[in-house]
């Protein structure tokens, strides 16, 4: 605890009692992983809505600005979204229509924020890397539940091909399970290129996913170790072109790093 003593276990069946308070209030959102918490149990993490943290004070050329990294179009099959930008204010979105205005907020001040969207069919547009958009990648911070499913803009289909993170320089860290709803998904092509605050190869990413492609997944990145366990999840890659391109602090390969992967 923060007075210094020291909690005891803590050895009780929930079932007892009233769930809606069990982690409710304001201190309660310092816990670790509060944000998967499910709302019922008096955290914001409901079925179909994803939380984002991201820092204004990361780059103040943004001048407290946060732009989704979302294409501006029309979208065939996602839903009516909600973003709650965590400072009490809100964006619907009814039309299926994503403008630079509805998926982009300016806050009154230099901020460290929890955003959450919400899709009533669970369908959001892809995140991507926007041409002239990139300087707001870089407010970044934390992906703290799993991305909602992806669809392309125009079939409507979930997306193969996931890029989301490249170009965010910030980026610390993203849920274990953050593709856990968007398992269509065979390419991680720079996923994570230009992360210059991703240290490591986290496999549990890889969960229920079958990848055939991941070049540039981790270029220019500040990944210094690599991770066998890593390959081991993802047997029947092919394409590996660019993947540790420019990771200046990688010092070594293993010798079983491709042991896993049948086409190396």
């Amino acid at each position: 605890y923060n007075n210094g003593t020291v909690p005891q276990l803590w050895n009780y069946t929930f079932g007892a009692v009233n769930k809606n308070s069990c982690f409710s209030g304001e201190n309660n959102k310092h816990l670790t992983n509060y944000y998967i918490i499910p709302e019922e149990w008096g955290g914001p993490y409901k079925e179909n809505s994803m939380v984002l943290i991201i820092d204004t004070n990361l780059n103040q050329e943004t001048q407290n600005k946060y732009s989704l990294p979302w294409m501006s179009t029309t979208y065939s099959n996602i839903g009516n979204i909600t973003i709650d930008w965590g400072d009490g204010n809100t964006t619907s979105i009814s039309n299926k229509e994503i403008t630079n205005n509805n998926k982009s907020h300016t806050y009154n001040r230099a901020v460290s924020s929890a955003i959450t969207i919400t899709s009533d069919n669970g369908n959001i547009p892809p995140f991507e890397l926007i041409a002239g958009e990139e300087i707001y990648c870089t407010l970044l911070q934390e992906v703290v539940t799993p991305l909602l499913h992806m669809c392309d803009p125009f079939t409507g289909e979930g997306i193969t091909t996931l890029s989301c993170f490249a170009g965010c320089t910030n980026l610390i860290s993203v849920y274990d399970g953050v593709f856990s709803k968007n398992r269509q998904a065979t390419k991680l092509d720079n996923l994570f290129k230009e992360c210059k605050k991703i240290y490591r190869m986290n496999p549990k990413i890889l969960e229920g996913l079958d990848i055939i492609s991941l070049e540039g997944a981790f270029a220019n990145s500040g990944i210094s170790s690599l991770s066998t366990d890593f390959m081991k999840k993802c047997p029947n890659v092919q394409n590996v072109s660019n993947m540790f391109r420019g990771c200046s602090f990688i010092k070594s390969i293993p010798e079983d790093f491709f042991k896993y992967n049948q086409y190396f």
